[in-house]
């Protein structure tokens, strides 16, 4: 059951717009946890009951005071765990704010040249704000089936009460990030796998039972419409236009992190990308020292200067770039947080013009006391 499980957590982690920000070793390692250090429970023996578990772990482990130890064949000692214990502490520090956001630990994380444990699946990502999220989701989701199961809620009910609402991203999450970016749909292979309209039910033929996944998959296979071959129906050339490594979505949204990450987090369903989504950054905007080796993307702050702060982020210049890097794959976007780059410009205008009309209030005050006295 945990080969089913590592799929449907994936598949869960996809479904909300997470790939490629949680690492694959990462969820092998959770669902192992799950299965070989089930305490106080037992093993799951169900693929429901697995998954399951793996949200309470994601939602319930404090992934800021205490590294998760997954090791199925018991080569980690107690002496070991007292180690990793230490060095998580020393590598957290006092406020728990420092070291990678998910501490996860496995046999092969051991050092032989600095003699320490180091979790080397997860020391870039996932990052401290994409952790968050996916707990917070987790948490949703596992408190979401627990009522499903106790009502006995199947898939045959509405969208919103059914089991497969938690692979859906809702119209307020969405309206939550900064920018959507809409992928052509010549580009996306398999659209049942999409993060808000995907298709969960079970269909029949003469070869028997199809599956979800197995209607991903021979989709998959056959790669997009507009470059399969045009053959007659009743002959079988799937073989022959299996398209390994065709992946332009995928691509792009690495090139996006690559040269915009230090701006903002890209979120998409590597099953279905039919959508990217922006997040900026709390840091973005934050005023920053004028160098001229590192000037793009930056505009000079109009008013208020202080000595380390002369320049910020151009949130417009960084939407066009990003938009001309999609210009061949994205169909319509749209911009729900326009940030201007002039925000504390526009702050430090009203507070003048505030003192001006009370200046000129003041003046017309005084006049006036001045021409009743005389």
């Amino acid at each position: 059951a945990a080969y089913f499980v590592v799929r449907l957590l994936r598949r869960w982690i996809a479904s909300h717009m997470l790939s490629g920000l949680i690492p694959i070793e990462a969820i092998e390692l959770l669902v192992a946890s799950v299965f070989t250090d089930p305490a106080p429970f037992e093993s799951p023996t169900t693929v429901s009951c697995g998954f399951l578990r793996c949200l309470d772990l994601l939602s319930n482990h404090d992934w800021a005071r205490a590294p998760l130890i997954v090791d199925p064949e018991g080569h980690i000692s107690s002496e070991d765990r007292a180690d990793i214990l230490i060095q998580f502490e020393a590598t957290r520090g006092p406020e728990f704010q420092h070291g990678p956001p998910m501490y996860l630990i496995s046999p092969n994380d051991y050092n032989d040249d600095d003699c320490k444990w180091t979790p080397s699946y997860t020391y870039y990502s996932p990052e401290k704000v994409v952790l968050g999220r996916l707990s917070a989701l987790a948490k949703r989701s596992s408190q979401f089936l627990m009522i499903c199961l106790a009502r006995g809620v199947t898939g045959g009910q509405t969208k919103e009460s059914s089991w497969s609402s938690i692979f859906h991203e809702t119209p307020a999450s969405l309206r939550s990030y900064s920018a959507l970016f809409r992928i052509d749909p010549q580009l996306v292979v398999d659209s049942t796998c999409s993060s808000t309209s995907s298709n969960y039910t079970l269909s029949r033929n003469d070869q028997g039972i199809i599956t979800p996944y197995r209607h991903s998959m021979e989709k998959i296979l056959a790669g997009p419409k507009t470059l399969r071959k045009k053959v007659y129906k009743n002959l079988n050339t799937m073989e022959s236009t299996v398209m390994l490594g065709w992946t332009p979505v995928d691509d792009i949204v690495q090139k996006l992190r690559l040269h915009f990450g230090r701006y903002a987090v890209f979120f998409y369903n590597e099953f279905c990308p039919d959508l990217i989504a922006m997040l900026w950054r709390p840091n973005a905007f934050a005023r920053q020292t004028y160098s001229a080796m590192n000037s793009e993307f930056f505009t000079p702050m109009e008013h208020n200067w202080i000595e380390d702060g002369l320049v910020t982020t151009n949130a417009s210049d960084v939407l066009r770039a990003i938009q001309c890097k999609l210009h061949n794959v994205v169909v319509d976007s749209k911009i729900l947080d326009f940030r201007s780059t002039f925000e504390e410009e526009k702050k430090s205008k009203a507070e003048r013009s505030k003192k001006k009309a009370k200046g000129k209030a003041g003046a017309v005050m005084s006049s006036s006391e001045g021409g009743s006295d005389d």
